[in-house]
């Protein structure tokens, strides 16, 4: 664990060894598309965010999902993200670095997710009234945060203080 910010954290973690030897043989029509998705999930995308649903609905508030590169973590991201706005919530995506913004919002924009604004000085894309937005994590630590149902943290193993703010709340 990182910190004692993220101790309380429930940690979600999917077994790669014998899901994805199990799950990667599946042929590409066993991957069924999602409502409202750009493009399908795969079965392990599925499966966390089963877990991820299993331990909200058990209220855990803080949790941190790990899964390893090449997985589609901002795929699974984007896909809460469209459920959030759908919900009529808002969700802020945070990034470690100002060079991932833009391949974020092309990633959320392939999965369906549209109405995104991005906290950037001068980009062509912010819009504090849009129910998405991403942000670096430095530019966020020099303004407010927004107002925001739900904090999504790419890269979490990147420590930064301002995530203690964000897993104190509620």
């Amino acid at each position: 664990m990182i910190k004692n910010a993220t101790a309380q954290a429930t940690a979600l973690t999917v077994n790669l060894g014998q899901d994805l030897e199990r799950l990667g043989r599946r042929l590409e029509s066993e991957i069924a598309p999602l409502p409202h998705s750009g493009n399908t999930l795969r079965p392990h995308q599925v499966q966390l965010l089963d877990q991820i649903d299993r331990a909200i609905a058990a209220g855990e508030r803080h949790l941190v999902a790990q899964a390893p590169t090449g997985f589609g973590k901002t795929i699974v991201g984007a896909t809460i993200a469209r459920r959030n706005c759908d919900d009529g919530r808002r969700t802020l995506f945070t990034v470690p670095a100002l060079s991932l913004i833009d391949q974020t919002v092309e990633k959320f924009y392939a999965e369906g997710v549209r109405d995104v604004g991005v906290i950037q000085a001068d980009h062509e894309m912010t819009n504090w009234s849009r129910p998405v937005q991403i942000a670096s994590v430095q530019t966020l630590i020099r303004r407010q945060m927004p107002p925001i149902d739900m904090v999504i943290i790419d890269e979490v193993h990147r420590w930064f203080d301002a995530y203690e703010d964000y897993l104190a709340g509620p």
